[in-house]
């Protein structure tokens, strides 16, 4: 398997090797490292992750290109850490621009509101949010 000359983003990627399109269980017997569910995932998520350049469905069968797929996981960014700093920077962003729109006395009138013995009707929830 030559890696060297393969880009998973690069549509001249050469898939002209029939013997190296395999099917997904038996990725999962070569690279022990990764469950079928675990392939079955990615692939079903494919045109959201960039598998879809080397992963096709002939039929009812998933097909995995293995140069590609090693290359893929080798390019592979640590999502988890990625998702976590997007969302802290999004968490962030909402608070900022939350706290300048926001009624200043909101939070306490829905807790008096909580506090009280009496239910709320419609009127006074729309008489809270305006």
């Amino acid at each position: 398997m030559n890696l060297q000359n393969i880009d998973v983003n690069n549509d001249n990627m050469d898939f002209s090797n029939l013997n190296e399109w395999l099917p997904l269980e038996a990725i999962a017997q070569r690279y022990e490292q990764y469950s079928i569910g675990q392939l079955k995932h990615w692939a079903n998520d494919r045109h959201q992750n960039g598998l879809d350049k080397v992963c096709k469905r002939v039929g009812k069968r998933l097909y995995i290109y293995e140069s590609g797929f090693v290359l893929w996981i080798k390019n592979k960014k640590d999502c988890k850490a990625e998702n976590k700093e997007n969302s802290k920077e999004k968490r962030k962003k909402y608070m900022r621009e939350y706290s300048k729109t926001a009624k200043p006395n909101l939070i306490s009138t829905v807790e008096e509101f909580y506090n009280q013995d009496d239910d709320l009707t419609d009127d006074d929830i729309s008489d809270l949010i305006n």
